[in-house]
């Protein structure tokens, strides 16, 4: 509920706090005391367009705050915009920056005004869907037709991302094919790269390997060389017999090496011809490699999948048809919860018909009906005002009066389930009086049981019903003029003024408190 609202430097005003309670709170004063500018002050607050026109002349900022009490939670919430006289405008949240954006948001949970030239919540294509899902019991069956439908919606996206892939594929289908065909040609085995690479070092070594193994060939020869002379020397000599065995083990051993050796050598030269080969491989590989920025297995599984793409490019994928099936089923699904939600919507329509026209009667206004229109999922809340015209869209009402007890026939029905604690009318009593401004005010008292409600009016029959009156009071003198908003412990006297203009008689004090004992007891 709004528990305070407080204005400094707003055009006629230097520093105003009113703070309001539960209940029905109603707003009087003569004929230009400035009650407008408390509803313009709000209609700021709520997020309204506004200049350096508000500020009062002779101030630098004009500062509106409105405060905001939940009951249930027990905490604020502080809206405040700011506007120099420079034209510069600042919204604050809790005492926090914010866009403009977000004090609407912030606002349209919290407060409804219905008067002239302000836009009603009920104008709007969701809040009219909540109204008859609610009269409908169809709320659940709404959920699930949104769920439903965002999915079939995503499912759609994804199935047109993958068509528009596979036409993009085609559009590079001659580049694939020239792609694979030099991957193909070069023939790419998994980790080649580096197994090259260790086999070219191996063999850049080869020159130092062939000389030393030339060098213990060499050597070797001689030494054999000269231990057959030594055999030979010492089969002659009978006392040095006992070194033969030793030295023929030798001489074995010295022949087996000359024989691995050769081989080596033979070895040697066929691998050195390999080396340009390998070398010239390495050196492809690292062409492609980097004209593709991959790695050698990289470019392996990338042929692997460009392959499959062009064996694909002209057919619909698996996953196409997983997806065009989950369509299917999601359109059947919506069909089925979407004739369901019509049929119930239709019988909730005709319950909120007749329980808003009963309110236009229980108001007096017998030539007014409220008609739904209910075009598939389309919903149009539409307003006949006299017998033989056309119904139209309730947006289309232009009388800010009779709008504003449309509206007030409307909260009277939907009053059960609006969630928004603060409900202000302005000009409710524009072109009534008597009998129906009472049966107004004894509306808003109904209303206020669920709801905060802040009505400005110039009738008697409507302010009795108030649960707190306060008076707007404008003073002028030769310097300024100034207003202020004071509390009407005991509203008698307001309300005989209202009755019987300036001059107060005691008949206007005895009708008002006729009054006030008869809205006591309604």
């Amino acid at each position: 509920m709004l528990s305070t609202l407080k204005l400094t430097n707003y055009i006629l005003i230097d520093n105003l706090e009113i703070d309001f309670t539960n209940g029905m709170t109603v707003l009087t004063g003569e004929t230009g005391s400035g009650k407008s500018l408390l509803i313009g002050a709000l209609n700021i607050l709520q997020g309204s367009l506004t200049d350096k026109s508000v500020v009062k002349k002779g101030k630098d900022i004009c500062e509106l705050t409105a405060i905001f009490n939940d009951p249930i939670t027990k905490t604020e919430t502080f809206i405040t915009r700011k506007i120099s006289n420079e034209g510069k405008n600042k919204c604050y949240l809790n005492g926090m920056l914010v866009p403009l954006k977000t004090i609407r948001e912030t606002m349209d949970r919290l407060i409804n005004i219905h008067g002239q030239n302000t836009n009603q919540f009920i104008f709007k294509q969701k809040e009219q869907i909540k109204i008859i899902d609610h009269y409908a019991g169809s709320s659940q069956e709404r959920e699930t037709y949104n769920t439903l439908s965002i999915k079939l919606k995503n499912s759609q996206i994804d199935l047109e991302k993958l068509k528009k892939d596979r036409l993009d594929l085609k559009e590079q289908q001659d580049f694939l094919k020239f792609k694979k065909e030099e991957l193909v040609k070069l023939n790419l085995k998994e980790n080649e790269y580096e197994k090259l690479k260790k086999k070219y070092q191996y063999l850049a070594n080869l020159d130092q390997v062939k000389y030393d193994i030339t060098e213990v060939s060499e050597a070797t020869a001689t030494i054999g060389i000269n231990i057959s002379r030594i055999i030979k020397s010492l089969e002659k000599l009978p006392n040095l017999e006992n070194y033969l065995k030793e030295i023929q083990t030798a001489d074995n051993l010295f022949s087996e090496l000359a024989r691995e050796t050769t081989e080596a050598k033979e070895s040697i030269k066929l691998s050195t011809s390999d080396i340009d080969q390998v070398a010239e491989r390495l050196e492809k590989i690292k062409r492609i490699q980097k004209k593709y920025q991959m790695t050698n297995n990289e470019i392996v599984a990338y042929l692997n999948k460009i392959s499959g793409l062009l064996r694909n490019i002209d057919d619909e994928t698996e996953a196409e048809f997983n997806i065009q099936d989950k369509i299917k089923l999601l359109e059947k699904k919506l069909e089925v919860i979407a004739i369901k939600l019509v049929t119930k919507r239709k019988l909730g329509a005709k319950k909120l018909e007749n329980a808003i026209n009963r309110n236009f009667t229980d108001l007096c206004m017998n030539k007014v009906s409220f008609k739904v229109k209910i075009q598939g999922l389309l919903i149009k809340f539409l307003i006949r005002t006299n017998a033989g015209q056309d119904y139209t869209p309730i947006e289309n009402i232009v009388s800010g009066g009779e709008l504003s007890r449309i509206m007030l026939a409307l909260k009277s029905v939907i009053t059960s389930f609006d969630k928004t604690p603060t409900l202000i009318f302005d000009e409710i009593d524009t072109g009534i009086g008597g009998k129906i401004a009472f049966i107004v005010g004894k509306k808003l008292k109904s209303i206020s049981k669920n709801h905060q409600i802040l009505c400005i009016t110039h009738l008697a029959q409507v302010a009795v019903f108030g649960d707190t009156h306060q008076i707007v009071i404008k003073t002028t003198n030769s310097e300024a003029t100034k207003i202020k908003v004071q509390n009407a412990n005991d509203p008698t006297k307001e309300i005989a003024r209202m009755l019987g203009g300036e001059e107060i008689t005691q008949t206007a004090i005895d009708h008002a408190k006729d009054l006030i004992e008869k809205s006591s007891i309604s």
